[in-house]
């Protein structure tokens, strides 16, 4: 039997490449004549850069870029082997995962390392960057990545603005910004295609946008989110009078409204993380020569349906006739199963993960994966399109 493992990485504790090969060690031990294929899935987030390098072959550069509250670090870079194309995750400049707990203040981090990381790959001779916005802290909604490459903000005197309280533009200066100057960007990044991979399908503003959306999950308060929105509709109307664009579109709210930014600042393309990951690794011919598809995350919750990498993968695999399983670290109890239709069998280590260390949750997903495929050869798996037999032990 010819096994496709395709999951994502499990936030904090395994990365996907990791949790591919977990999940796969597991199969081998309930099927060890099985045939597996692993192809680690990102969707713009964590496992971007891995994802897509393995895939596609090619190396990771490191580039000296500010964390979201202005300290240097090391932060990865991709270059993939066709020699045009680099890969940024924005997590690695303006991630959550880079700050202690009480240092995730969403109002005063920047997205200023991820422009310092497209100059980066400008001055390494890239024409195309594909941006990953998963992961983010700050909703400044790249006005900091916008400074780091040359922009500058006007107040309404017309002279340029000044950043507070740092040095790097953060959300606290979306409601100041009267007009901007682009064209030393412009210049800089003249030829260079920009392409976006969101990881959420959200827009920039309204009931369904980023502020009211991700507001609560980075900490704003209810004041701070009423903030962003109009701070974001300030912003957003100022780049189309300067450019043209109409920011607040599908996909525009990820990563802080940094889709909105690159789209308005420089044109960038914006696509769905998961579909762009899968379409450049190859995903469907992997697919097309697997008898079954395995799916996985850390945990299975309500955002895992808004385009997220099992579901992106679940229905292309349902699409062209594979049943799928999923194994994963957790299901959130809010998590309706029903919505998740194309998977056979669900199969979970734990309902919170979360106080697990990576040896442990590698030592789980391998014993859950062989629990998974243990089970599908006693039932033979559940047809396509059958709910979820089991849940979360």
């Amino acid at each position: 039997m010819r096994f496709l493992v395709a999951s994502g990485g499990h936030k904090h504790l395994l990365s996907a490449s990791q949790a591919c090969a977990y999940v796969a060690e597991g199969i081998r031990q309930a099927l060890p004549e099985a045939e597996v294929r692993t192809l680690p899935m990102a969707d713009g987030g964590e496992g971007t850069i891995d994802a897509l390098v393995q895939a596609a072959g090619g190396s990771v550069a490191s580039e000296t870029v500010y964390d979201p509250l202005c300290r240097p670090r090391q932060a990865r870079l991709g270059l993939l082997a066709d020699g045009n194309t680099a890969v940024i995750e924005l997590a690695e400049a303006a991630g959550s995962a880079l700050l202690a707990c009480q240092e995730r203040q969403t109002m005063v981090a920047t997205s200023h390392g991820v422009g310092e990381l497209i100059a980066g790959a400008v001055r390494r001779g890239r024409r195309r960057v594909v941006v990953g916005l998963g992961g983010c802290i700050a909703s400044d909604m790249g006005m900091g990545m916008a400074q780091a490459l040359g922009v500058v903000f006007l107040d309404a005197a017309g002279n340029p603005l000044t950043p507070f309280p740092g040095p790097a533009f953060n959300a606290m200066s979306l409601l100041d910004v009267c007009a901007v100057r682009p064209e030393a960007a412009l210049n800089l990044l003249r030829g260079l295609d920009i392409e976006v991979a969101s990881d959420v399908d959200i827009p920039l503003l309204g009931a369904n946008g980023q502020a009211r959306t991700f507001g609560p999950q980075k900490g704003a308060s209810q004041l701070e989110i009423a903030w962003l929105e109009r701070g974001f509709a300030n912003l957003a109307h100022i780049l189309l009078e300067t450019s043209g664009r109409d920011v607040n579109v599908p996909l525009a709210g990820a990563g802080g409204g940094l889709g909105a930014g690159l789209l308005g600042f420089f044109g960038a393309r914006l696509s769905l993380g998961a579909r762009l990951v899968a379409d450049m690794a190859g995903l469907a011919q992997a697919v097309d020569a697997a008898d079954l598809v395995v799916v996985g995350e850390g945990c299975l919750d309500a955002t895992t349906l808004m385009c997220k990498t099992p579901w992106h993968v679940a229905c292309l695999a349902a699409e062209r006739g594979k049943p799928v399983l999923a194994v994963v670290g957790a299901v959130h109890p809010a998590f309706a199963s029903e919505l998740f239709p194309t998977v056979a069998g669900c199969f979970a280590f734990g309902r919170d993960a979360q106080g697990l260390g990576a040896p442990e949750a590698a030592r789980a997903l391998t014993v859950t994966a062989e629990r998974a495929v243990r089970n599908m050869t006693r039932t033979k798996a559940a047809p396509v399109g059958a709910v979820p037999k089991e849940r979360a032990s």
